[in-house]
């Protein structure tokens, strides 16, 4: 397959979705909204912005749900408050499909065909995210630009990405230790800290400091009672249905942060592209499998993890295994290749979506300390 004709399936496939999502009929749930409502939460919260409201309180006139990002973002929805939701909605898909398309392309560690497979590997989880309008694909773009500018010894820009996704999503936290298997560490930190500054700061450009303070103030208080009792599609989720244990939110994050930490240490003094693409990858699973509230549409992020680790773990049965279950039971469960019943009474109860992905995060980070060990053994291999 060429480049051209995966670039037209996507762009064709975000149009597409992006017109069904905004003509289907509005949905009621207290109220009636749109089937697009995420997109509708993030132009509004650029209204909100400049009207000095409160971001992080309900808004049930205009949006279902709450605005659960940084003033910093909703000041950069400013370009769409003033389209129409038809086009804005293309717009928004559209910049994240082409945006992840060129972050694919510069994955320079794949030959031409490993980022056609790449493409093909994520295509089902990405429409699912896009069907969403939510930020997830943003988030992945932002983690792939890091990874690309880290391997580009541009420090500097990979602290741009990671603060980004940060000031999106906190779990973008989890990315910033990779700096750690890089040179100009020191710079990093710098930049790291410049750019919090920037972002903390850029929303001065259309409001008070007295209601910017206010707004961070509301944004943690929003953020701390922000806790469900659900654990998600998350390693938490998967104990709790598959051992009936009541899992600790915390022991299991916490363990889940030893291992990838670990994995991370022990290549900072010497390590190889494959190695610092395999933590990449691990990164960019964890962030997902350890979120309790972790659902279908943010599979995204997780299924590029899983690309590179196809492509770039040694062969094997085991690794064919995996990748045939990830596509199974992540891509394809919530599709109708599954019938209704099997999806609501199995694969969802069983957090049968979540599984694949959390085998593969051991597999790798398995393989990693195995590599480690065989490096100490036979140096010179």
């Amino acid at each position: 397959m060429q480049d051209k004709t995966l670039i037209g399936l996507y762009i064709l496939a975000t149009i597409v979705a992006s017109l069904h999502l905004y003509l289907l009929p509005n949905n009621t749930f207290g109220g009636t909204y749109t089937h697009y409502n995420n997109y509708v939460i993030f132009k509004y919260s650029f209204i909100h912005l400049i009207d000095y409201k409160d971001l992080y309180i309900h808004h049930l006139t205009d949006q279902y749900d709450l605005f659960k990002y940084s003033p910093a973002f909703a000041l950069a929805m400013a370009p769409f408050a003033i389209l129409p939701d038809w086009l804005g909605l293309v717009v928004w898909n559209l910049t994240s499909t082409v945006l992840l398309l060129w972050a694919i392309f510069k994955l320079n560690i794949l030959n031409t065909t490993q980022k056609q497979i790449a493409l093909l590997l994520i295509f089902f989880e990405t429409l699912t995210s896009l069907q969403s309008a939510q930020t997830n694909i943003l988030m992945v773009i932002l983690f792939l630009f890091a990874y690309h500018f880290f391997e580009s010894e541009k420090p500097n820009w990979a602290a741009l990405m990671l603060m980004l996704s940060v000031f999106i999503k906190l779990f973008g936290l989890i990315l910033f230790p990779l700096f750690l298997l890089y040179n100009q560490k020191p710079k990093f930190i710098l930049w790291s800290i410049i750019w919090f500054v920037v972002l903390l700061l850029i929303p001065l450009v259309v409001v008070s400091p007295n209601q910017l303070i206010f707004l961070y103030k509301s944004w943690w208080l929003m953020l701390q009672q922000d806790h469900s009792v659900s654990y998600g599609l998350s390693v938490m989720g998967w104990i709790k249905t598959w051992f009936f244990i009541e899992p600790n939110k915390t022991a299991v994050v916490g363990a889940g942060l030893l291992i990838l930490g670990t994995s991370i240490l022990l290549f900072i003094k010497n390590n190889t592209a494959t190695q610092r693409t395999l933590l990449f990858a691990s990164s960019c699973i964890w962030v997902i499998i350890f979120n309790h509230k972790a659902e279908s549409s943010t599979f995204n992020i997780a299924l590029v993890g899983v690309a590179l680790y196809y492509l770039l773990m040694p062969a094997s049965k085991l690794k064919n295994g995996l990748l045939i279950s990830c596509i199974l039971l992540t891509s394809l469960s919530p599709t109708d290749l599954f019938p209704p019943y099997v999806r609501v009474h199995i694969i969802v109860p069983y957090v049968l979506k979540a599984v694949p992905c959390i085998f593969i995060w051991f597999h790798i980070n398995y393989h990693l300390a195995s590599n480690f060990i065989e490096n100490i053994r036979n140096p010179n291999c």
